[in-house]
């Protein structure tokens, strides 16, 4: 799923810079590796061929097509084989505890969960009978970065900022994505 995805994007990123795929790859690993996560969103914005070819815009605006490339192979991509569902359900039924393991970092997972149906592990959090509920900022979007380094005392605690001002959350498609999953959480669960 993940080869599908970021070669649409590679490809459209590509075609709109002219820049070739194998100079964009060591660029694209490199902050992949930087943020600990290939599913990484702004990474055509950290793109150092794009910063030199297009200084001063907006990359994010202008590469939107890439994204939308990105999203497009993502939806095509994420489909649970043939039954599984199915077993899924007859097992929960019968009081199997299910549960699930992956690699990819908690938000992108979520949504993934969440897009196939198979969500109500996660929901439990905000079904809980407990009258505050608190979600540090970087879990919802699966970020590893970290405010500070607990027990130590370096210039690089309480740094870290948003990736996007904090007015422009309401145009941002992740922060709205996350917006709308957290609505429909709320209101299923009256909170």
């Amino acid at each position: 799923m993940w080869h599908a995805m970021f070669s649409a994007k590679l490809a459209e990123v590509s075609r709109i810079s002219g820049i070739s795929p194998e100079q964009l790859k060591p660029e694209f690993r490199a902050v992949h590796r930087r943020h600990g996560t290939s599913e990484y969103p702004f990474a055509i914005e950290e793109l150092p061929a794009l910063i030199a070819k297009h200084p001063g815009q907006d990359l994010r605006q202008l590469y939107d097509p890439a994204m939308h490339a990105y999203y497009s192979a993502r939806k095509r991509a994420l489909v649970l084989y043939p039954g599984t569902l199915e077993v899924l359900q007859t097992l929960r039924e019968r009081g199997v505890r299910l549960i699930a393991y992956t690699e990819s970092m908690a938000f992108y997972s979520a949504q993934r969960l969440i897009t196939l149906g198979l969500d109500d592990l996660l929901e439990a959090l905000y079904a809980s009978g407990s009258d505050t509920l608190i979600l540090p900022i970087q879990d919802l979007f699966g970020w590893r970065d970290r405010i500070n380094q607990p027990a130590t005392v370096a210039d690089s605690n309480w740094t870290w900022r948003l990736p996007w001002p904090s007015d422009r959350m309401p145009t941002e498609a992740a922060a709205m994505e996350v917006a709308k999953q957290l609505r429909e959480w709320c209101l299923r669960h009256r909170r």
